[in-house]
């Protein structure tokens, strides 16, 4: 069995490809479908129960608060995340513990979804305040979607090399701070816990690989390479390396403790987390041949159903496959006709080595850079610095050259992005638009503002929308590069063609892997052109990522399309602040309502 995708990512990375495409185009365009939305179903008058209480709106907002509860004490790795103080929460503390990755509880989280739907549709909505009924909205969007997701648990990879669990368990840990001997204690007692983890997610993954649901076979090699590599000596392993910085650094561990902790760490990472590595490297090699995938998903026996699933949750639309298909390839026409427009009354521009801007001096230099980028076209939120740590080096290949482990939703700890190693030696522009879309003013700055707001509830600061918050931070990219000095206005535009070019391109990649049957070799083949020595890292990422380029390219193209529409219908009563605001002050919402949400807003202003 597969583990239920419903509960925030840990890790939210950046997918982006900094390319100049030239191209002699045929053809004409079509403008893509600007209105494709997703209307739920709201309950009728005659599906409201009668004797609704007059209190609706007091437990409705005990609802959602035990919704939360349940969800977050549900993954303790979760809890560990998201909040500073269990108990601040009235939770019980469980940082002591792992996940539960068994296939009970996958089938008791699905329960708890289907019963907190029918809770959910006892309320009358008009009976909520404005505020509540937004949260209805979302959460019926949610409860529905991850409902309608459990037919295809199955085709999720849970064992793969982009952030999958033997990488991103390991990571999430690194990054749980340590203050004292209790927490030094938990961390220890999480590492005993490996083995069972890893039992538990085989068990599922043999289940599944009995039926052929498996990621490929090449994807499961790299896996078993990756927890290979992990098993360095123990002194050298990243999570060792982790916990004596945090002990080193506690004022609350005395000298004496923190030298038996630090040697307990060690030999419960050589008892526990590497058998634990080595049974999932056997298993995996005993259950990689049976996988029926030697590309994308379509090959199911519901491939293409499954599919079109994705594309609904990573885009917060209704958009069809076609549809979808259809915009990118107008979208990459379009962006590619608007190069060449470029290049053929500068031609000295092909080059695009020569056009970028001397690098930066040091991180700080870079981060002004983003803050007098954020403070232009933002409102001051007062948000918290980010944390730049640095990617593990074993991981660099496989994973995206930057990540964002999102702050916690009091704000008191967490919000750091990580980098390559080398980003750090040598800060360029495309660290600069790096950062803009993991720190300020994409992800960081995105999450820390749904987080200030009182009115959201916990539940929707703890469940994720990707399409808005990968949309956001791809958005994020198009402003930045027209704030980059390049000395000429015409190079700002070239890069923002490039920028839609690009993921129009990866979307493409996606829907031919996926959904309309191409081999790994012919897309590899096909798109080396655009992408170059990236493109066999691309197309395998895309394969282990089902979908996952949607929430960045589509997301992207939405917000941008939003824009364009409050601009044409407000004029010079357009405010940038302003539109900003709208967007991000009710945090991750599907994309359906950020349209009604601006519509709303256009509406109110037009009339003022």
């Amino acid at each position: 069995m597969g583990k239920i995708n419903f509960k925030k990512k840990t890790i939210v990375s950046i997918l982006s490809t900094f390319l100049l495409i030239s191209l002699i185009l045929q053809g004409c365009t079509k403008k893509p479908n600007d209105d494709i939305t997703y209307i739920p179903d709201l309950p009728s008058e005659k599906q409201i129960t009668k004797n609704i209480k007059i209190d609706d709106s007091s437990r409705f907002d005990t609802f959602l608060d035990n919704m939360f509860k349940e969800y977050i004490t549900s993954s303790p790795l979760e809890m560990s995340m998201l909040i500073s103080s269990p108990q601040e929460f009235g939770l019980q503390d469980t940082s002591d513990k792992l996940d539960d990755f068994s296939d009970e509880a996958l089938k008791a989280q699905y329960d708890n979804l289907r019963d907190n739907l029918k809770t959910l549709n006892t309320f009358n909505i008009a009976g909520l305040t404005k505020d509540q009924q937004l949260s209805y909205k979302i959460i019926k969007y949610y409860l529905e979607l991850n409902i309608e997701g459990e037919e295809y648990v199955d085709y999720s990879y849970n064992i793969k090399h982009t952030l999958g669990f033997h990488i991103g368990i390991p990571l999430t840990l690194s990054q749980i701070p340590i203050k004292n001997k209790a927490d030094a204690d938990n961390f220890i007692a999480r590492l005993k816990q490996f083995p069972t983890s890893i039992a538990e997610l085989m068990k599922g993954e043999q289940a599944k690989a009995q039926k052929g649901y498996i990621q490929p076979e090449y994807i499961s090699n790299k896996v078993i390479d990756q927890c290979k590599a992990f098993m360095t000596p123990p002194e050298e392993n990243f999570l060792y390396l982790a916990f004596c910085d945090y002990v080193n650094q506690s004022t609350e561990i005395s000298d004496s403790d923190k030298e038996s902790l630090k040697a307990e760490c060690l030999k419960t990472i050589n008892d526990y987390v590497y058998p634990a590595y080595t049974n999932l490297i056997e298993e995996l090699e005993k259950i990689k041949s049976q996988t029926i995938i030697t590309s994308g998903v379509y090959t199911f026996p519901k491939g293409r159903e499954y599919y079109a699933h994705l594309i609904k949750s990573n885009t917060g639309t209704n958009i069809t496959p076609e549809d979808l298909f259809e915009w990118a390839n107008d979208s990459f026409i379009e962006s590619s006709k608007g190069i060449q427009s470029i290049l053929e009354k500068y031609p000295d521009l092909t080059e695009i080595d020569d056009l970028q801007p001397k690098p930066f001096n040091n991180f700080e230099e870079l981060y002004q850079k983003c803050k007098e980028l954020t403070n232009k076209n933002f409102y001051d939120y007062h948000i918290p610095k980010i944390n730049s740590k640095t990617i593990p080096n074993y991981l660099e290949k496989d994973l995206p050259s930057a990540f964002y482990l999102p702050v916690s939703i009091d704000l008191k700890k967490y919000g750091n992005m990580f980098l390559q190693t080398s980003a750090y030696n040598n800060l360029n522009i495309n660290d600069f638009l790096v950062v803009c879309h993991e720190g300020i003013p994409g992800h960081h700055f995105q999450f820390s503002i749904a987080y200030q707001q009182e009115n959201i509830p916990n539940i929707r600061k703890a469940i994720d929308f990707t399409c808005f918050s990968e949309g956001w931070a791809s958005y994020i990219e198009g402003l930045a590069f027209g704030f980059i000095d390049y000395g000429n206005p015409q190079i700002n535009q070239l890069m923002i063609y490039n920028l839609d070019a690009s993921y129009a391109l990866l979307t493409l990649v996606d829907l031919y892997i996926h959904y309309y049957g191409a081999s790994r070799e012919e897309v590899i083949n096909t798109y080396s052109l655009y992408f170059g020595e990236q493109m066999e890292s691309i197309v395998d990422r895309a394969i282990a990522n089902p979908g996952e380029t949607l929430h960045y390219a589509y997301g992207r193209y939405f917000i941008n399309n939003l824009k364009e529409k409050a601009l044409e219908a407000l004029g010079d009563d357009f405010d940038i602040k302003e539109f900003h605001d709208v967007i991000l002050i009710n945090g991750e919402i599907p994309l359906y309502l950020l349209e009604e949400n601006v519509s709303e807003y256009i509406n109110k202003k037009s009339k003022s």
